[in-house]
């Protein structure tokens, strides 16, 4: 199901790349480049969410030779592309904020303006999960050779870290850029309600544009919210604050991919 999806996701951010790219539309250029690169941040997040979840399954040799090596560091680029996604829809409403209010902010280029400070928080806040696994190895009777298999680290079984993890995305990956979204499209939407008359076809469609991304977020987005919360509520009212519900935490990535 999750290939399906994917591939299909992927095909088509692929077809928005190129409408945008070669298509002249009347729109805003930084935020139709904004909308070119969420849809590049979108397919790599797809691609990583494949070779987690769905390769394995479709591919022994691939899960048993090749998975323990490459997931210590595609846990990380994963929850990077995730998060570098997120903040790629508030960079949207941010420009579409400056745009409808006829700000001097407005239409400055996406790279440096939105895209860069994104990439740049999103691999610093992601950065500690490049320490959490790490490849070992053991004997194997019946393939008489050494198999690869993943270990959590120290670092990662700390409970201080884990306490870390789930307070950081909690704010940083849910209650902030949830508040974020949800007040600046309200804002936009008032202000295209009070000046429709006056604005372009255009103007519309990118309205229209932005709403349907940001309702797509926080849709996706609150399995992994909710689980978020379950956890800091199992860490206060437990002994033990390591994340041991793996299962959720794939479950919600899987809907992730899925919405």
């Amino acid at each position: 199901m999750i290939t399906v999806v994917s591939v299909v996701r992927v095909m088509g951010n692929i077809i928005c790349i190129l409408m945008f790219q070669y298509k002249r539309l009347h729109m805003n250029q930084t935020f139709a480049s904004l909308l070119m690169w969420l849809a590049v941040i979108d397919s790599l997040f797809l691609v990583m969410c494949f070779l987690v979840f769905s390769l394995p399954v479709l591919s022994h040799h691939y899960k048993i030779w090749i998975f323990p090596h490459i997931l210590p560091t595609l846990l990380p680029l994963t929850s990077i592309s995730l998060t570098g996604s997120l903040y790629c829809v508030i960079a949207l409403s941010f420009e579409r904020y400056f745009s409808i209010s006829n700000s001097a902010q407005q239409n400055k280029g996406s790279f440096f303006g939105y895209i860069l400070p994104v990439l740049v928080f999103s691999i610093c806040f992601n950065f500690p999960k490049f320490f959490e696994f790490f490849t070992n190895y053991t004997y194997s009777d019946k393939w008489q050779y050494y198999v690869p298999y993943l270990e959590a680290t120290q670092f990662r079984e700390s409970p201080d870290y884990s306490f870390y993890v789930l307070g950081s995305s909690f704010i940083f990956l849910g209650l902030l850029p949830f508040s974020v979204l949800i007040i600046l499209n309200l804002i936009i939407a008032r202000k295209v309600r009070n000046n429709f008359i006056s604005h372009e076809i255009s103007e519309s469609l990118m309205s229209l544009f932005l709403y349907s991304i940001v309702m797509a977020q926080l849709i996706s987005h609150v399995p992994r919210t909710a689980l978020n919360i379950y956890e800091i509520y199992m860490a206060f009212t437990s002994s033990s604050i390591s994340i041991s519900y793996s299962w959720l935490v794939d479950l919600s990535h899987l809907l992730l991919a899925i919405s």
